[in-house]
């Protein structure tokens, strides 16, 4: 059995997590903490796209 994706659907979310992790970077980059994580979301979200 085979399922369908909506590739559109997963890519459009991938993008908008993407757009919130930059931003959250930005906003917290006077807290390391908040900027090594927001790094460590893109490195993974990378590995999606």
């Amino acid at each position: 059995m085979t399922e369908q994706y909506d590739l559109k659907a997963m890519t459009a979310k991938i993008r908008a997590l993407r757009r919130n992790a930059e931003a959250l970077r930005e906003i917290g980059a006077d807290i390391p903490a908040v900027v090594k994580n927001a790094d460590r979301i893109l490195a993974e979200l990378g590995v999606l796209t």
